[in-house]
């Protein structure tokens, strides 16, 4: 039988619940609002990409996907406006018909 070492319970790092996580930057992790929107006016795969370049410009704001006439988008409120959202839409040349979540 082989002895295994004993550790102090000092030296293990703990997880504290609640504490909130830390992203690469050491920035902390937020909630993020995840948000579906219906976009007027997009009828093709150019449609698409326009709105795509102009969301990406959204600083803080994450694409999770964009189809012809809606795209769901994640982001931290307290850094990301719904207004910038729309006007990053309407620079696209598309208008925002509606959004939930």
């Amino acid at each position: 039988m082989s002895k295994v070492p004993v550790t102090s319970f000092d030296s293990v790092p703990t997880k504290h619940v609640g504490t909130p996580l830390r992203m690469k930057n050491n920035q902390l992790r937020r909630a993020m609002k995840i948000q579906d929107l219906t976009i007027e006016g997009m009828s093709c795969g150019h449609c698409v990409m326009h709105v795509k370049k102009e969301l990406g410009k959204v600083n803080g704001l994450t694409i999770e996907n964009v189809e012809i006439g809606k795209a769901r988008v994640q982001y931290d409120e307290t850094n990301v406006t719904p207004d910038q959202v729309s006007k990053a839409i309407e620079e696209a040349g598309y208008r925002l018909v509606s959004s939930s979540k």
